[in-house]
């Protein structure tokens, strides 16, 4: 995990993805950050720039549960909000099916009933 995600927001992210691994659930960190664009000459590596996600919005974790259910997990801190992307994307997953929901903590997702 890169410095940049240190907080409590990936401390609760890396807590849950164990906890759902001790489940034997499926299930795996979606990154949603731009893809560099990189450029290499005599050795020497640049980033142009950087390529938007196709989808924004996205789940930080996704996975499968029994029976072939998504699971969608946004990950908050206890005061972090999400945004209106995030909010649809949930919605539009749940009402097709899906396990879909906020989590602020790993009780949270044992609240939801995601267990072994």
């Amino acid at each position: 995990m890169s410095s940049r995600r240190r907080g409590p927001e990936a401390e609760t992210q890396a807590a849950i993805l164990q906890y759902l691994s001790l489940c034997g659930i499926f299930a795996w960190r979606q990154n949603t950050l731009p893809t560099p664009i990189v450029r290499s000459r005599n050795g020497v590596r640049a980033v142009l720039g950087f390529r938007p996600t196709s989808v924004r919005g996205v789940p930080d974790i996704l996975g499968v549960l029994s029976g072939g259910r998504l699971l969608a997990i946004e990950v908050k801190s206890p005061k972090g909000k999400l945004s209106e992307q995030q909010s649809e994307f949930l919605r539009v997953l749940g009402e097709r099916g899906a396990l879909a929901f906020v989590a602020r903590s790993v009780q949270d997702v044992i609240d939801k009933g995601v267990s072994r």
